[in-house]
């Protein structure tokens, strides 16, 4: 399944989500990847190592606006993030390969300390600070996702500004297969 998914290592870690201004993405939960619901962003228990909760969203216009006004995921005990992110944007579809807006994933798992592995960003075609600080501070990241965009935004804000800052426990750096660039995409990547 193409879903986001967070899986626990660790029995009774927890997944809940933070908004930040006025902000407020639809977001569905499954167990099963069949029977969703409606996410009220409270802690979602994975009560044995193993376990898991599928994400999907009708996020059009991205889960994020602007600087002041995202969304922020809170995690403890100890989880992998896989699947497919756009699953969050088009309802799980994963048809699009193109970033909606500006900000659209900024901040989404900053001091996400807990999280162990990211999901992946398959998007071609980015916005501007569509993935600024998004693992920032992650400090049990040990491998970046695969980061396959080959146009990067045009305006002089940066697409990946500060996105792995403060990952101290990354090991492996992703490549960065983009040949048209903007001015500051990699502003303070790593």
């Amino acid at each position: 399944m193409p879903y986001l998914k967070f899986t626990a290592n660790t029995s009774g870690s927890t997944i809940a989500l933070s908004n930040i201004g006025e902000n407020a993405p639809d977001i569905k939960y499954s167990r099963d990847g069949v029977n969703w619901t409606q996410w009220d962003y409270s802690a979602i228990t994975l009560t044995n190592a193993g376990d898991y909760v599928y994400m999907k969203g009708n996020n059009s216009q991205g889960i994020s606006t602007s600087s002041s006004k995202y969304s922020q995921f809170a995690m403890s005990g100890s989880i992998v993030g896989s699947g497919n992110i756009m699953s969050l944007i088009d309802d799980g579809a994963c048809q699009t390969l193109i970033i909606p807006r500006d900000y659209c994933f900024c901040h989404l798992f900053s001091n996400c300390s807990s999280l162990t592995s990211a999901p992946e960003l398959p998007a071609t075609t980015l916005s501007s600070n569509c993935y600024a600080y998004m693992f920032s501070d992650c400090t049990s990241l040990t491998n970046a996702p695969e980061l396959p965009a080959t146009t990067l935004a045009s305006s002089y804000i940066s697409c990946y500004s500060n996105m792995f800052y403060g990952c101290t426990s990354l090991t492996n750096a992703p490549e960065l297969p983009a040949t048209t660039l903007a001015i500051q995409c990699y502003s303070g990547m790593f």
